[in-house]
């Protein structure tokens, strides 16, 4: 009988591993479209849609149909469509009707730009994490730090690690909950309006 339950248990972690992982990569997926679309960066997004086509089962149906049409559409395009569609809708610069950085959507004055960006660095630096090229609040960054820690558990939760699989996860919610969460559903909301605009 403890044989039994000790089976089930390791099937079961090894199940959520493999789901934290395919969460992972969705995660790295959005954090390099909404990136600016270098040679590297859209051939990891081509990987990770790819990645997480052949894991459909761990997936949504609503949202596997959705990166299953964009896997098509981005196949379909060189470097350089790409990055003309994307110029489209953020330019080379911040743009106010739809800017990517959270500062733009949380900060008051400048004081607050100083302290929001010093808190999310301060969330990289605690997991060991640098930032260059893109500005640490930008969305892109903040999806691929989170992208790193759903990485991290789930490896975590495949060794067993209880201890460290929950410093992931409380990181991933502290996160969240102080950063990302507070300002990603109005981003995603000025965009998707932009891009209808843009198409109509």
């Amino acid at each position: 009988m403890s044989a039994s339950i000790h089976t089930h248990r390791r099937a079961r972690t090894k199940v959520g591993a493999a789901d934290l992982a395919v969460r992972s990569c969705v995660l790295r997926a959005l954090a390099s479209a909404f990136g600016y679309p270098t040679e590297e960066r859209v051939s990891s997004l081509q990987c990770c849609a790819n990645s997480c086509l052949e894991s459909s089962h761990s997936l949504p149906l609503r949202l596997h149909g959705v990166l299953e049409a964009f896997a098509r559409r981005l196949s379909a395009m060189d470097r350089a469509a790409y990055e003309s569609e994307f110029l489209g809708v953020f330019t080379h610069v911040c743009a106010a009707d739809c800017n990517p950085t959270e500062s733009s959507y949380l900060a008051k004055h400048v004081f607050q730009v100083s302290q929001t960006v010093s808190s999310i660095t301060g969330f990289y630096k605690s997991f060991g994490l640098e930032v260059s090229g893109e500005k640490p609040d930008h969305v892109s960054v903040e999806l691929e730090f989170l992208a790193f820690l759903c990485y991290r558990e789930a490896l975590e939760t495949d060794a067993g690690t209880n201890a460290n699989r929950k410093l992931m996860r409380q990181g991933q919610r502290a996160f969240y909950d102080r950063h990302l969460g507070r300002w990603a559903c109005a981003f995603a909301s000025l965009a998707t309006e932009w891009i209808r605009v843009r198409m109509s």
